[in-house]
Parts: structure tokens; C-alpha cells; sequence
């Protein structure tokens, strides 16, 4: 998803992306479309609002997606702010856009990895709860649920 108040700048960010063949959702700040949480969403941030302030607008939103800021302001307090409020990455603008394509990629595994990590864990939980004979509760198991 690419969220922009600019449409020309939101198309510039869109196009790279439609390359790949990646179905992109895009919107203007503050409005975030409800439904099924985006992988990515690439942020353009409003100038009336801080950074921080719309990355935990859009954490609050979408808390399992990655939020992948690209702005013209790359002064380090800016980049440093954004990552320490939650953002997984900061573009500058304008972008190369091979290597825009690159980062987002790499975010998209981690997605994915992160996504598996959690599937394993949840089939690990069910094991240390139930017997492995019966599946019913092991004392552990009962335990947590009293």
C-alpha cells in the first residue's frame, strides 16, 4: 500500500512497484482503508502532522505491516525519529527505483519469515500443551487454562 497526500508523487511511488506484477493499494493520510492488513505500506508523510504522529496512526491501523517511510527530508534526526517510532526503513525522494525495489523485496521476506516464525511457533505451543498419544491437555497444558 502506498499512502500519499500528493497523487503525482503516489503515482511515482506506485509505478515501480506495479512492475514487479504487486497488486498496490493507494491512499491519502489520514484515510486507511480497513480490511486485510497490508505487507507493506510505503508512507509519504503529510506535512501537517509529525512523522512519529502518522507512524503510530498507521501502527494503531495495520499493527502487523511494515511501514516504509519515503521523504525528501533525509536529515539524520529525521531518519532516526522514524525508525525509532517503528518505521523498517527511510527512502529519500526521488528514489533509484532498482534499488527501491531491492529494499522493498528484502522487506517482503522478512515479512514472510516473520509471518512462518509465527505459524511455528503457535504448532510448538500446541505441542508443549497436549499429549503427544492422546492430544488431550498434558499438566501444563491444564495448568495454563486454570
Amino acid at each position: 500500500m502506498v499512502v500519499s497526500n500528493d497523487a503525482d508523487r503516489r503515482q511515482l511511488i506506485t509505478t515501480p512497484l506495479c512492475w514487479e506484477g504487486w497488486k498496490v493499494d493507494e491512499s491519502s493520510f489520514p484515510v486507511l482503508p480497513g480490511g486485510r492488513d497490508p505487507q507493506v505500506l510505503i508512507l509519504d508523510p503529510a506535512p501537517d502532522m509529525s512523522v512519529t504522529e502518522q507512524i503510530a496512526v498507521v501502527q494503531a491501523v495495520f499493527p502487523e505491516t511494515a511501514v516504509l517511510i519515503i521523504s525528501d527530508k533525509i536529515s539524520t534526526e529525521a531518519v532516526v525519529a522514524a525508525l525509532d517510532a517503528g518505521a523498517r526503513d527511510y527512502f529519500h525522494f526521488p528514489f533509484v527505483p532498482m534499488e527501491f525495489l531491492a529494499r522493498v523485496k528484502t522487506h517482503l521476506r522478512i515479512q514472510e519469515l516473520q509471518e512462518k516464525l509465527k505459524v511455528a511457533n503457535d504448532q510448538l505451543q500446541v505441542l508443549v500443551d497436549r499429549d503427544d498419544l492422546t492430544g488431550l491437555f498434558n499438566m501444563r497444558g491444564i495448568y495454563q487454562r486454570l
